[in-house]
């Protein structure tokens, strides 16, 4: 008889997806925060495929800030109006 619990047949997220919704959330990366937190090895090749995604669209910025140590902190910025519903239902708008 199959297993019928919904988390059996679900697959464990991705590194690029658990970065991706870490940026979305409002919070900042650096590359060695990004090892430490989530294994990923190479961050700008990481940035680069979630830029190329989430920039698509135009509701989302991939951004790039240095930190106080000259490091660089990676970032995403939503830009998709106040009513999108999308924005609403993951806690990024009111």
């Amino acid at each position: 008889m199959p297993n019928t619990h919904p988390s059996v047949n679900t697959p464990a997220p991705t590194k690029k997806r658990r970065v991706m919704d870490y940026l979305a959330s409002g919070r900042t990366l650096t590359p060695s925060q990004a090892r430490s937190r989530f294994g990923v090895g190479n961050m700008r090749a990481t940035i680069s495929n979630i830029k190329s995604q989430v920039e698509a669209y135009g509701n989302w910025e991939v951004v790039t800030n240095p930190t106080a140590t000259g490091l660089t902190s990676y970032g995403m910025e939503f830009h998709g109006g106040e009513d999108n519903p999308f924005a609403v239902r993951a806690g990024i708008i009111d």
